[in-house]
């Protein structure tokens, strides 16, 4: 009881007068929201004109600019104490403003007919249906499971994982295995830099289990293209990217993950040698339930630009 006594608490007065400003933003960002509606119907017919000129839709993104979704600066006279608080807050409604825009703009588009999907941004893979691995108990299994998607697959083994990547990245084959996490969800690290190296793809993940009854190991189906599972209602679909570490504040990104109703499954960190220089990136998986990814991509080619789509996936059980 005498704790309760003792506890701080604001006074009525510094609450109410709170209320009644978050209520008077609530109706500036109203019209803040319609300002930006009308951005978004000006640059969605933009991008259908772009259109009908021949210009794919998901390439004519990039032309748009929009200047006013950069963060303002507080005015000269502002207050000196409250100046850092201002910079924060207006950085965050210029996330805001981004991502309202890209709803906003899918919105338009689909007034106009025209509809960006997955595999706009995600080339589909063409690949033969011709199959190698390093030959062990976990691969088999694993390939047990990728085949049931394939009207005729063929099989070749490999040497090596290094083989394998090679025979891909070379046109020998359209698909290769190989082990992608281990037990606990840890990626392993030469699997990831030899996908950068080559440029390939995640076209599929399943977890394998030996003779267990517990996840030993996830395989991946690796190609040059993606595979893009179809959206089921309450399937978990994830997406994998590559983004360069200074390429964007992680901050901003989480914020319009959460605007887009998409969770961060994973992020890990990796860093490669090229030419003597030490690259580092964020690898990011995210998952959706029962939706596509068509807002983030869109998010991302206007905001972010710099960024590689390394894999879209649904992952598959044995």
């Amino acid at each position: 009881m005498m704790l309760e006594e003792e506890a701080f608490a604001p006074s009525e007065v510094l609450l109410r007068n709170i209320s009644l400003l978050s209520q008077e933003q609530s109706v500036l960002q109203e019209r803040r929201i319609c300002e930006l509606a009308a951005v978004a119907d000006a640059a969605s017919e933009y991008l259908a004109s772009m259109d009908a000129g021949g210009m794919p839709l998901v390439d004519a993104l990039s032309l748009l600019f929009f200047e006013s979704a950069d963060a303002p600066r507080p005015p000269a006279d502002a207050i000196k104490e409250c100046v850092p608080s201002l910079f924060l807050h207006l950085g965050m409604l210029s996330v805001l403003d981004k991502i309202s825009l890209t709803l906003l703009l899918g919105e338009c588009l689909k007034k106009r007919d025209l509809r960006l999907t997955e595999a706009d941004f995600l080339a589909p893979s063409a690949a033969p249906e011709t199959f190698t691995y390093v030959k062990n108990l976990y691969a088999d299994e694993a390939y047990d499971v990728f085949a049931q998607d394939f009207s005729d697959p063929r099989i070749f083994y490999s040497e090596t994982l290094k083989d394998a990547v090679a025979a891909v990245a070379e046109g020998r084959a359209g698909y290769c295995l190989l082990p992608l996490e281990e037990k606990g969800g840890a990626r392993l690290a030469t699997v990831s830099e030899m996908l950068y190296r080559s440029d390939l793809r995640i076209a599929s993940v399943t977890p394998v289990y030996g003779y267990g009854e517990e996840n030993d190991l996830t395989y991946a189906l690796i190609s040059r293209g993606f595979r893009i599972p179809p959206v089921e209602k309450d399937d978990d679909r994830y997406l994998e990217l590559r983004i360069p570490k200074n390429a964007c504040p992680l901050s901003e990104l989480m914020v319009a993950l959460e605007g887009f109703g998409i969770e961060v499954y994973r992020i890990h960190s990796l860093t490669v040698s090229v030419e003597g220089e030490r690259k580092a990136f964020y690898s990011l998986v995210f998952r959706a339930e029962g939706k596509d990814f068509v807002p983030l991509l869109t998010h991302l080619s206007i905001f972010f630009k710099d960024f590689t789509p390394i894999g879209i996936y649904a992952s598959l059980e044995t």
